[in-house]
C-alpha cells in the first residue's frame, strides 16, 4: 500500500504539477498534505460520511471512579476519543469476558442510584465530550478489570509517512 506521500505525488502526476518519477517540490508535498487533511475534517464534520471503527483490549478501568474519561488526555488513554461505543466487555480473568449493555442518555438519567459501586458493573452510559468523552459505568467498577472496547472515532490528521 503506499504512503499517502505516494498518494499525494501520484495526484499532482496525474494533474500536471509533477512529473513522472521525480521527487514532488516540498511546497507542493505540503500543499498536498494539507488539502488531504482538510479533507478528512470535511468528512469528520459531517458525521455520517467516513468513521474508524477501532477494537481496543489494553485498557483497565480504575477502582470507585465515576466517570472514566476516555481520549488523549483520560484515565483510560487512546489517541482518538471516541465518538460512540459500539460494545463493551469487562475481563473478570481466565479469558473470562461479560458483556457490558451500552446505554442512552434517556435510559441514564432515569437511573435512581448509578453511582452506586458494585463489583461488576452491568451497564454504561457514553457523553462524547471533548477532548476526552465521559463513561458513566453502573455501578461503578469496585476492581481494576480490563476492559474491552469496541468503538467509532473520526479519522485522525495523517503524515506523509503514514
Amino acid at each position: 500500500m503506499p504512503t499517502i506521500g505516494a498518494s499525494i505525488t501520484q495526484v499532482f502526476t496525474e494533474i500536471g504539477v509533477a512529473r513522472a518519477g521525480e521527487d514532488l517540490e516540498p511546497e507542493n508535498m505540503a500543499l498536498g498534505l494539507t488539502l488531504w487533511n482538510r479533507l478528512l475534517d470535511l468528512w469528520n464534520a459531517n458525521g455520517r460520511a467516513v468513521y474508524s471503527e477501532v477494537f481496543n483490549d489494553s485498557l483497565t478501568l480504575t477502582p470507585a471512579l465515576s466517570p472514566h474519561t476516555i481520549g488523549p488526555s483520560g484515565t483510560l488513554v487512546v489517541s482518538v476519543r471516541p465518538t460512540r461505543l459500539r460494545a463493551v466487555q469487562l475481563n473478570l480473568g481466565s479469558s473470562t469476558f461479560v458483556d457490558v449493555n451500552v446505554r442512552d442518555a434517556a435510559w441514564y438519567s432515569e437511573q435512581n442510584t448509578p453511582a452506586i459501586s458494585e463489583s461488576v458493573p452491568t451497564d454504561v452510559y457514553y457523553k462524547p465530550d471533548w477532548p476526552n468523552g465521559r463513561m458513566y459505568f453502573v455501578g461503578v467498577p469496585s476492581t481494576a478489570y480490563a476492559v474491552r472496547l469496541w468503538y467509532e472515532t473520526i479519522l485522525a490528521a495523517v503524515a506523509q509517512t503514514d
